[in-house]
C-alpha cells in the first residue's frame, strides 16, 4: 500500500480533533454550545475541502501518469515493431547474398513501421528494374532509407543493393 501524504495525514488528525471538540461541546448548555458548534462545523468543513483539492491534486498527478504511461507504450510498440521487422530484413538479406540469378527469387522485405511485407516488393532483381520512381521512393521509405538525389535506375540499382543481392547488375 503506498504510503499516504503528510498534508493527508495531517488532515485526518485535524477532522478527528474537530470532532473530538464538536463531542465536548455538546455538553455545553444552549446558546453557547450552538456558536461553538457552528464553528466547529465550518472548522470540518473547511478540512474537507482542503481534503478535496489533495485528492484532486492527486488525480491530476495520476491523469499525467497514466497519459505519459499511454504515450510510452504507444513509442515503445513502434520501437518493437521496427526492431522486429529490421531483424527480418537482416536474415532476408543475409538469404538474398545466396541468389545470384537476377531472376531468381528474392526474400521480400518487411515495412519497419508494420513489420509486414512491404507492397508490391519485387521478388527478383530484375523486377526491381520495372519499378517507377514513386514506387522506389515508397520501397525507400518502408524501410527508412534516404536515396532522393539518385537517377532513377542508380535507385532501382541501390534497392536491389540493399536486398542483399549476390549476383551482378546488367
Amino acid at each position: 500500500m503506498a504510503a499516504q501524504s503528510p498534508a493527508i495525514a495531517e488532515i485526518a488528525l485535524q477532522l478527528e480533533a474537530a470532532a473530538a471538540q464538536i463531542h465536548v461541546l455538546s455538553t455545553l448548555p444552549g446558546a453557547e454550545r450552538f456558536e461553538y458548534i457552528k464553528q466547529a462545523i465550518e472548522d470540518v468543513k473547511a478540512q474537507v475541502e482542503t481534503v478535496k483539492n489533495e485528492v484532486s491534486a492527486i488525480d491530476g498527478k495520476i491523469d499525467k501518469m497514466r497519459s505519459d504511461f499511454e504515450l510510452h507504450r504507444t513509442v515503445t510498440t513502434k520501437y518493437n515493431t521496427k526492431v522486429e521487422a529490421w531483424v527480418h530484413n537482416e536474415r532476408m538479406r543475409t538469404a538474398n547474398k545466396r541468389v545470384t540469378d537476377t531472376n531468381a527469387g528474392l526474400a521480400a522485405l518487411y515495412d519497419l513501421r508494420t513489420n509486414k511485407p512491404i507492397h508490391n516488393f519485387p521478388l527478383t532483381a530484375n523486377g526491381f528494374h520495372q519499378l517507377d520512381r514513386s514506387t522506389c521512393d515508397r520501397i525507400c521509405c518502408a524501410l527508412d532509407w534516404a536515396a532522393p538525389s539518385l537517377s532513377l535506375r542508380d535507385q532501382q540499382n541501390f534497392l536491389i543493393d540493399q536486398t542483399g543481392f549476390g549476383g551482378t547488375i546488367d
